[in-house]
C-alpha cells in the first residue's frame, strides 16, 4: 500500500495524473495484457475571454509522446476541454495549437451555457500532432452574441496506455 501511495505522489508531483492499476491487480498479476494506465498532461485550468477572432492564448505545455510510447503497448491520445458560453447566440471555440510547428491541431466548439466536456481523438504523427516533443498552446475565442464570454474550465491532452 505504501508503494502505491508513493508512486501516485511521485506521478502527481511530476505533473502527471495517473489513474489505473498500480501494483498487483485483484487477480494477483502486475500489468498484464489488457491492463491500462491513463495520463493527463494539463494545458490550462480556469480561463474566460470575450475575444472574437484568432483566439486568445490561455495556456500551454510541452507534450512529449516518446515518454509514453513503447513496443507492445497501445497508446490512445485525446484532446479534452470543458467549455461553456454565457449567451445562447454565441459559439465558444477551443483550439489546440502546435506552437513549435505553427499549426492548428484541432478545434472544438460549443454553444452550451452549461459546462460541457468536448473531446477529439488525436492520431500520433498525423496532422499536426507530432510524435516528437512539441510545445502546444490552448487558444479560446467566441463568435456571435451581443457581449458573450467563453469560459474554459480545463483543457488537457490525455493518453491511455494499454498493455
Amino acid at each position: 500500500m505504501r508503494l502505491r501511495r508513493l508512486a501516485l505522489a511521485l506521478c502527481l508531483l511530476s505533473g502527471l495524473l495517473v489513474a489505473g492499476t498500480l501494483g498487483p491487480s485483484p487477480a494477483g498479476k502486475t500489468f498484464g495484457s489488457g491492463d491500462a494506465l491513463a495520463y493527463t498532461v494539463p494545458l490550462v485550468v480556469g480561463q474566460s475571454v470575450s475575444t472574437a477572432g484568432a483566439g486568445e492564448i490561455v495556456g500551454g505545455n510541452f507534450v512529449d509522446p516518446t515518454l509514453y510510447v513503447r513496443a507492445n503497448l497501445t497508446a490512445a491520445w485525446v484532446f479534452r476541454a470543458t467549455v461553456s458560453v454565457d449567451e445562447v447566440a454565441a459559439t465558444g471555440y477551443v483550439q489546440l495549437y502546435n506552437l513549435t510547428d505553427a499549426a492548428q491541431v484541432c478545434l472544438l466548439s460549443t454553444s452550451s451555457a452549461d459546462p460541457v466536456e468536448l473531446s477529439q481523438a488525436l492520431t500520433l504523427g498525423a496532422g499536426n500532432f507530432s510524435a516528437a516533443k512539441k510545445h502546444y498552446e490552448i487558444r479560446i475565442y467566441i463568435t456571435g452574441g451581443v457581449t458573450p464570454t467563453v469560459t474554459l474550465q480545463s483543457a488537457s491532452v490525455d493518453v491511455r496506455i494499454t498493455y
